[in-house]
């Protein structure tokens, strides 16, 4: 038996990336995304970071790599980075919006959501549509069930009712 301490810190370590330059960094992230290979996408965005902490790109694209391999809690803290970095701009708005979503926190996402159109309305628009429309078909069908099972006698919660709500008319207002 070994007497060596593990430096395992509890946290899931990222898959090193074999580039070397931002540029190498960032085609191989871009071409991870587009094989949807979430894990080395995030791990070529973090590389393309660390060579330049404040690109937008990035950030965003590593966000989205983490929403869509399950890890919320750090695409919630690229997000909220890019409201700090470039607070004028929608982007970070309405990507911390769909992580709202995603955690069924649909008032806190209808706020986001209404931040991202007063900053851009024109972009967003579009942007709102291709991005939520999975999200808040689901959503409203599994609203729709909850609302039958209340009307059955079982009773969730109108505060999320009306938070769904809030969305469902917000997003209402931007469709054609």
């Amino acid at each position: 038996m070994s007497n060596r301490r593990s430096a395992y810190n509890g946290k899931p370590k990222e898959p090193r990336v074999a580039t070397k330059t931002k540029e190498e960094s960032w085609t191989h992230a871009q071409e991870s995304r587009k094989h949807k290979d979430w894990k080395s996408a995030s791990a070529a965005y973090t590389a393309v970071l660390k060579s330049e902490p404040n690109h937008e790109d990035a950030l965003m694209y590593r966000c989205f790599c983490y929403m869509r391999a399950g890890k919320l809690e750090l695409a919630d803290n690229d997000a909220f980075k890019l409201q700090q970095l470039v607070p004028e701009r929608a982007i970070g708005y309405s990507l911390r919006g769909r992580h709202f979503c995603l955690l069924k926190q649909y008032g806190k996402a209808s706020y986001e959501f209404q931040l991202a159109l007063s900053l851009e309305p024109d972009l967003m628009i579009e942007k709102l549509k291709v991005w939520t429309d999975s999200i808040i078909t689901y959503s409203l069908k599994e609203f729709n069930e909850r609302k039958k099972d209340s009307e059955a006698g079982l009773n969730p919660s109108h505060k999320e009712f009306d938070s769904l709500r809030l969305l469902q008319n917000l997003l209402q207002q931007v469709k054609p």
